[in-house]
């Protein structure tokens, strides 16, 4: 995303070097993604969480609604819990995902 300020010069500045910001933008297509937030207050865990509306809490409820094939966008934060991915989904995070306490190493 790019936004520009005082674009025709209609209010006079000694300085014109802030006048431009940019930032990454994500775009996905909620058909095929299943939204994970935890920090989103109106997230569930339900069977029909993971929409724009209503994230899921946890990446395991994500994984459990989400379909062969689809992509399942975890946002960031800290999750605490065990995670096991059984069906082919691409699973996209900037999140960390911590180990519960008391989980044994399963090397």
């Amino acid at each position: 995303m790019f936004a520009r300020a005082n674009d025709y010069n209609s209010v006079a500045e000694s300085n014109v070097d802030n006048d431009c910001a940019s930032t990454p933008v994500v775009v996905y297509s909620t058909t095929n993604t299943v939204l994970v937030d935890m920090n989103n207050v109106n997230a569930a865990n339900t069977a029909s969480c993971g929409t724009a509306t209503t994230p899921c809490i946890t990446i395991t409820a994500g994984l459990a609604v989400a379909k062969p094939g689809q992509t399942v966008l975890v946002f960031p934060g800290t999750y605490t819990e065990q995670v096991s991915i059984t069906k082919s989904v691409t699973l996209t995070s900037g999140a960390v995902i911590q180990a519960p306490n008391g989980l044994a190493d399963q090397n």
